[in-house]
Formats: C-alpha cells, structure tokens, sequence
C-alpha cells in the first residue's frame, strides 16, 4: 500500500509542472554560494565598468539599452546575472567571487 502511496505522488509530482521555475538546484545552489562571499566594491566596480555600464549607464542609472539598477546589490543582482531577463546576457561565466564583486558595488550605487 505504502508503495502505491509513492508511486501516486511521484506522479502528483510531475503533474505540477514547471510553471514559474526558471532556474535549476545547481544554480539556485551557485546564488546562495555567490551571496555567502563579501564582495569586493572596488574590484566590482572595475567588473562593472567593463561587463554592465554599456547598457546601465556608468552610474546605474540606465540607458535606453538596460533599466536603472542603483541600489539592486544583493540577491537581485546576483540572480539578475545569472537569470537575465529580456535582451541582458547572462554573465554566469564570471567566477563566483567576480559576480560577488560586481554586486557589492552595484550596491553602493
């Protein structure tokens, strides 16, 4: 019986879909590991002048390539990096500490 059980919710399971969920374990993983690193504001801002003010401005403040991003350090930031919406790349091909860099001083903004 108990394995009836399981079965019927292993199927539950992959009835619900995936609605909402654009990222993986791994990466969610690679956020929460990015987060727990003190970034570095100086060498972010280096990282930034070269990777994210073409198209958000060398303040932060936008252009009418990507949004104003002042005071989005943190999560947001991280995620936006690795989960890019609309026309931003996505730069999870920087090292873990690179993006941690880049957030710290995304918000000093």
């Amino acid at each position: 019986m108990s394995r009836w059980i399981g079965v019927c919710l292993l199927g539950l399971a992959g009835c619900a879909g995936d609605e909402g969920i654009t990222e993986d374990t791994g990466t969610l993983d690679r956020v929460a590991a990015v987060r727990a690193l003190t970034g570095d504001e100086i060498a972010g801002g280096a990282l930034y002048d070269s990777n994210c003010s073409v198209c958000h401005g060398a303040d932060g403040s936008g252009t009418s390539s990507g949004p104003n991003i002042r005071g989005e350090g943190g999560s947001e930031a991280v995620e936006a990096m690795l989960f890019p919406e609309d026309s931003m790349p996505s730069f999870d091909h920087l090292a873990d500490q690179e993006l941690a860099d880049i957030s710290a001083y995304v918000s000093t903004l």
